[in-house]
């Protein structure tokens, strides 16, 4: 099994949500986390449905804070495009954001080699598949990729195909789940994919979500599976070692 490669340095984390859209309070490639919903045992209760937004940036967001990263970058699966724009808008600037002529970019090909790593959550896990297409493209490495019950978007394969990790991919972690029931509208399932070439590629059974996990609800509840949330965390604690360590 691969692991992400030691850089040295904390790498640019790009996450990208399942839905389309944000709600009024979130901006795409911004951080900005909402207020946490607890119950009486100060838990904090994921969200569903339209409001998954919520689950995934908070339980991601502290997974990334706790591997001592702050260059955090969130996007709904429908920016993808924009988070690709970013990615090489940092290549030109030596890895800041902000101002580059994208033009040039294009021409010159990317100076930098900073760190990139892509996490997603459903049709998020879609949006880098085709962030890492498109920086392949570019001649970017994509130093990893961590994704919770990735689906293809409907237009792409009629949502039926899996992945396949691309060349410029050094690691490829995947979490999917096939026992949901009840996500979709509260009567129909949607279940992830297995992915090509991953360098883990583990499938969670209902035995997998312990209560207060509702495996009817598996798609809502696996970006918070503590396997996801410890994978991101080491994983991008390994990233920023040294090489000689």
């Amino acid at each position: 099994m691969t692991d992400a490669p030691s850089t040295g340095s904390a790498p640019h984390v790009f996450a990208f949500e399942g839905r389309g859209g944000f709600p009024v309070w979130a901006s795409a490639g911004e951080p900005a986390a909402p207020q946490r919903r607890q119950d009486a045992r100060g838990r904090v209760i994921p969200e569903r449905g339209r409001c998954s937004l919520a689950q995934v940036l908070n339980y991601w967001h502290d997974a990334v804070a706790a591997a001592g990263d702050r260059r955090w970058h969130y996007y709904a699966q429908n920016h993808w495009r924009r988070a690709v724009a970013d990615i090489l808008e940092m290549a030109a600037r030596g890895g800041e954001a902000g101002g580059t002529d994208l033009k040039s970019v294009l021409q010159e090909g990317p100076r930098w080699r900073g760190a990139v790593a892509l996490l997603g959550y459903s049709n998020g896990g879609d949006a880098c598949y085709q962030v890492a297409n498109a920086l392949r493209a570019r001649g970017v490495e994509v130093d990893l990729i961590v994704t919770a019950d990735p689906v293809r978007k409907p237009l792409r394969g009629l949502g039926l195909l899996g992945f396949r990790k691309p060349e410029n991919v050094i690691a490829w972690h995947n979490f999917y789940q096939r026992c949901d029931r009840r996500t979709l509208a509260g009567c129909l399932p949607i279940v992830g994919r297995s992915v090509g070439g991953a360098d883990a590629d583990h499938r969670l059974t209902a035995e997998d979500f312990c209560e207060p996990m509702d495996a009817a609800f598996a798609h809502v509840w696996i970006p918070a599976h503590r396997l996801v949330v410890e994978t991101i965390r080491r994983q991008l604690r390994d990233l920023a070692v040294p090489p000689s360590m």
